[in-house]
């Protein structure tokens, strides 16, 4: 049986993740979870890319050094995407000494087998910076559609329909236009040492996401067949044959997925009999389907070419994308302190934009927090309800699954399955509030007479209950946690498609119901999104993350600690450090 090793995209760690950046990471924890349910052998993997220009400049106005911004923000990286569950076999990281050293040796194979040469290429360079300046530093009018943006941004942009590279007039540079010059950028030779890319790989798209394949199909139409793999950017791995330039950043991240391989030896055992899974957003397809498959192809490294991307469109604000660099999210560490992380987890499921763009909306988060998550919270006190109060002597009674039942669960299954494989995480979420709703609605028509019939609801119900157990721990583990210890589920094992087969011990006991999404600080935490995101769409880039920011001044309202004790796992200690 093959390895599936997942891979999510690796977060930029300039700055801290917002909630945009997550959007590949459930992709991929959901797949690997689900993939687990089926008793797969499934690697989840995902890093921090640490080098490149915005690192530079991020440390120099924090006042530290690279390596310094870069080992706190890992520490951080991690302890949020624990925050959020995200359940990682490795978290890697492109300082990494081992990273280092593999890219170099890499980097030589590549010059002495022809694919690397030493080019002048015409550059964008600031006479007010005195240096050559980085896409992502470049603004201008895009010749072909006329509108005005970052160079590094509109080169995946969906609304720009050029089908050849993409050209740029009346350039500017953004890091001294942030100091009130704009002086134009002139074009001059630059030296650079360019890689041929191989477009000769026919990938199988057919398992890709739809956004994944006309991506990628763009992308070889934009693409020149030169891309330069050097910049002159001190903080970054330097060339071995060329230790005035440094690696491109984007070079050595999609290298790392092969470091991990080559030095860590709990993952050697996977071989090379794997189905490599990428997990990403639209902006990263060019990367992962020509420059990837082209380092892959000359490296003889063919078992990581993309089995499948899972590609996601953007999560916006009042219709422009999420940016960290623009301040135009909501960053995980504020969303945390905000609400639990199956709040955050859920609604992003369920406006997942698989197919286009989703707006983040919090009169939406709100509802979605009032009417399914609350349904299923109640649902939950129900069964609870019924069992302890109808049928007390059922406890350790084995339960078996009716036929009726089985056809019902067994549908449920089918259905949930083929939208997990199909990525449609949303209607795979939907299916599970249907049966919720189906479930409450058999339990609030009326109560049958006599303790036979009760019983048999009670364990029907219960039966449910468990299974539901399974799917719902794919989407919120903390939930799926919480609804286990209240019916004293064993948190055991099993296949997804045996979970109802089996028989289970009732283990119910008395006891006050613990509501799994309390009321208490939900009103003052929505209020406050809300509040977020106003500020976001017309603050016009404003950092709100500063502590002097009006907004972040009104989170202690939310009494966060009171929160996370009333959401609590019996027995774990929540989310609180």
């Amino acid at each position: 049986m093959s390895t599936k090793v997942i891979f999510a995209a690796w977060p930029y760690t300039h700055a801290l993740m917002g909630i945009h950046n997550l959007i590949p990471m459930l992709s991929g924890d959901m797949l690997s979870r689900f993939h687990k349910l089926m008793n797969d052998d499934v690697v989840f993997i995902s890093g921090c890319d640490e080098y490149g220009e915005r690192m530079e400049r991020k440390a120099h106005t924090e006042n530290m050094s690279p390596r310094e911004l870069a080992d706190m923000n890992y520490t951080k990286v991690k302890d949020l995407l624990g925050s959020f569950n995200i359940d990682l076999s490795l978290l890697y990281r492109t300082t990494d000494g081992d990273h280092a050293t593999f890219v170099q040796e890499c980097l030589t194979s590549l010059l002495h087998s022809g694919h690397i040469e030493e080019k002048y290429i015409d550059s964008l360079f600031c006479p007010v910076c005195d240096q050559f300046v980085p896409d992502v530093f470049v603004l201008g009018f895009c010749t072909s559609c006329g509108r005005l943006d970052n160079l590094n941004d509109h080169y995946a942009s969906l609304s720009c329909a050029t089908n050849g590279p993409i050209e740029f007039r009346d350039t500017i540079c953004a890091i001294c236009k942030s100091s009130g010059a704009s002086i134009p950028l002139v074009s001059e030779p630059s030296r650079r040492w360019m890689m041929k890319l191989d477009k000769s790989p026919v990938l199988d798209m057919m398992r890709w996401t739809e956004v994944a394949r006309s991506e990628a199909i763009k992308a070889l139409a934009k693409t020149s067949d030169w891309i330069s793999i050097s910049r002159s950017v001190k903080w970054g791995i330097p060339l071995p044959f060329d230790p005035s330039q440094t690696a491109f950043s984007w070079v050595d991240s999609l290298l790392a997925v092969l470091t991990v391989f080559g030095t860590k030896e709990s993952l050697r055992s996977a071989g090379k009999d794997i189905s490599a899974i990428y997990c990403i957003g639209r902006d990263n397809v060019p990367f992962y389907s020509i420059l990837l498959p082209s380092l892959l192809s000359y490296l003889n490294a063919e078992f990581l070419m993309p089995s499948v991307i899972v590609a996601n469109h953007d999560i916006c604000f009042d219709g422009l994308p999420c940016s960290k660099s623009q301040s135009r999210t909501i960053d995980l560490e504020s969303a945390i302190l905000l609400l639990p992380s199956d709040y955050w987890r859920a609604y992003l499921i369920s406006i997942f934009p698989l197919t286009a763009n989703a707006d983040f909306s919090p009169i939406d988060f709100d509802y979605f927090a009032r009417g399914d998550l609350k349904e299923l919270d109640d649902y939950i006190r129900n069964v609870h309800g019924l069992c302890v109060k109808f049928n007390p002597r059922g406890r350790n009674k084995v339960i078996h699954c009716s036929a009726t039942q089985t056809s019902r669960i067994s549908g449920l299954l089918r259905n949930f399955q083929t939208s997990i494989e199909s990525y449609d995480f949303p209607s795979a979420m939907s299916l599970i509030f249907e049966a919720v709703q189906e479930s409450n609605a058999r339990s609030n028509v009326g109560l049958p007479d006599g303790n036979v019939e009760l019983g048999e609801l009670c364990n029907d119900l219960l039966r449910e209950a468990f299974v539901l157990t399974f799917l719902i721990s794919i989407f919120m583990p903390d939930t799926a946690k919480r609804i286990r210890a209240t019916f004293n589920f064993a948190n055991e094992s099993r296949a997804l498609n045996e979970v109802y087969k089996e028989d289970f011990v009732w283990r119910v006991q008395d006891g006050l119901y613990e509501e799994l999404f309390p009321d208490g600080g939900l009103e003052k935490a929505m209020a406050t999104i809300r509040e977020m995101v106003v500020s976001i769409e017309f603050s016009n880039g404003v950092d709100y993350t500063s502590d002097k920011h009006p907004v972040r001044i009104r989170w202690d309202a939310c009494n966060c600690e009171t929160w996370y004790q009333a959401c609590a796992i019996p027995g774990d200690t929540g989310n609180l450090a």
